[in-house]
């Protein structure tokens, strides 16, 4: 395959890290609007092209910066502390073209990678579809969820389980066969279903696959990829490099919430107090904490996908252990993130309550799966959508109040008189408890499930 140093008039990504720093400003300014259209705006998507960041996971012989672990990293770090929503997407569009680039045939890489602009690439990759096997390719349909970035993205992913003559295909794991296909933008029928209080300016559309026929070039085996173009960075399989995104989204996003957080109790004060927040001593002590936390969990992130890089560098395999402390380090850090009363994409306080369904608790946002979660339930009475249900207990005079969670599991209120937590569960045999304090009180659930409000 011939060698492409640069795409068009795209400068050579030289420095990624500061790239991506620099267009912090653009991506804050155009966060609302972001959040309004549903998807990355089109000056975000023109930055991010023009400055080759879309090319970071690229191989370099097609033209792209072919990054290693600690760079992407740092970038998605960077960006997700610009915007959450853009973060996200850009993660998935960075990772999902690294794999079309490195791990489908010669034939699907000439076709998606020979334009002079560098080619984006989204989708959900899990198994959603089905690619029935026929010769020479597969026919591919499936109707997919959460495609993160496919607002504008060029080339849409659809992951499959293979199946032939009316049976799943298993790999030689002994597990059913999962393969990712590509095809073209204009073959996808997008059917929008976005409209979420978190990350909304992702553009995680839903899209139809309908039935069509993907030459085997342009697919891959998603849990057994083979390295056909590129480095050392894309033997981390995807596994590896999916949890290079994530953790570098987590502490992107928990950086910027430490910092408004620290914005805000320069000034904000509560009802009686003579001093602002960030003055009081418990404030200063918790802030530390989670300060060391967050700081904690970085390096130890970029130990983990260090290490990880180093060791294919040296042309070796990751183990077992390094596998598994790739996953455990996204999770980590995404744990460490703050949990606070603000939205996780913009650092503004969050929607009380869905258009419809209600569900969640109350006073909280709910942000899509993956994604991390900084809420509290702050002390405000249940949303209008939510009905209320009033039980009795041991302590009369202090009243909770909690959202219904669905449709089994637990929720968070406060209690209106006082700053104890109160824990409801909703129990599968059709009630439901709240505990709070050493008191604790049940009863039937309401119909339809809403809120509880509940008596001590």
């Amino acid at each position: 395959m011939p060698r492409r140093p640069t795409l068009g008039g795209v400068p050579t990504l030289t420095d990624p890290v500061a790239t991506a720093r620099s267009l912090a400003g653009l991506i804050d300014a155009q966060a609302a609007d972001g959040d309004a259209a549903g998807t990355m705006t089109r000056p975000v998507v023109d930055a991010l092209s023009d400055t080759g960041l879309f090319g970071l996971l690229v191989p370099r012989q097609l033209g792209g910066a072919e990054a290693d672990a600690p760079t992407t990293l740092a970038v998605f770090e960077e960006l997700s502390r610009a915007d959450g929503s853009t973060g996200w997407s850009f993660l998935a569009n960075a990772c999902t073209t690294a794999f079309a680039a490195a791990y489908t045939g010669d034939e699907a890489v000439a076709a998606m990678f020979g334009g002079a602009r560098p080619v984006v690439h989204a989708g959900m990759l899990g198994p959603r579809g089905e690619a029935k096997r026929v010769d020479g390719g597969y026919l591919v349909h499936g109707r997919y969820s959460f495609g993160s970035g496919c607002g504008h993205a060029d080339w849409i992913g659809a992951g499959t389980l293979v199946t032939a003559n009316g049976e799943f295909v298993t790999g030689p794991s002994g597990l059913p066969e999962l393969r990712v296909a590509f095809v073209p933008r204009s073959q996808v029928t997008f059917l929008g279903n976005w409209d979420v209080l978190g990350l909304s300016g992702t553009g995680s559309f839903d899209y139809e696959l309908p039935e069509q026929f993907v030459d085997e070039a342009f697919t891959f085996p998603l849990t057994a990829p083979v390295v056909q173009r590129g480095g050392p960075v894309y033997h981390l399989g995807v596994l590896v490099l999916t949890a290079v995104a994530h953790a570098g989204f987590a502490l992107g996003v928990g950086r910027r919430a430490m910092e408004e957080i620290a914005r805000m109790a320069r000034t904000k004060t509560r009802m009686g107090a003579a001093t602002p927040i960030g003055d009081q001593q418990l404030f200063l002590h918790d802030f530390a904490l989670q300060d060391a936390a967050l700081r904690a969990a970085r390096a130890y992130t970029f130990e983990v996908f260090g290490d990880a890089q180093a060791t294919v560098d040296a042309g070796a395999e990751l183990s077992v252990e390094q596998t598994q402390r790739a996953r455990q380090t996204a999770t980590y850090a995404t744990r460490a993130v703050p949990r606070w009363s603000a939205s996780p994409t913009r650092g503004r306080p969050p929607t009380p309550c869905a258009p419809a369904p209600c569900n969640g608790v109350s006073g909280t946002s709910t942000p899509p799966p993956n994604t991390s979660s900084l809420t509290t339930a702050p002390s405000r009475p249940p949303p209008r959508c939510c009905s209320t249900r009033t039980g009795s207990g041991r302590r009369p005079g202090l009243r909770a109040s909690a959202a219904m969670p669905r449709p089994v599991g637990r929720g968070v209120g406060t209690l209106s008189a006082g700053s104890q937590p109160a824990v409801l569960t909703v129990r599968k045999a059709g009630t439901w408890m709240a505990t709070g304090g050493e008191s604790s009180v049940a009863g039937p659930l309401p119909a339809p499930l809403g809120s509880l409000t509940w008596k001590w």
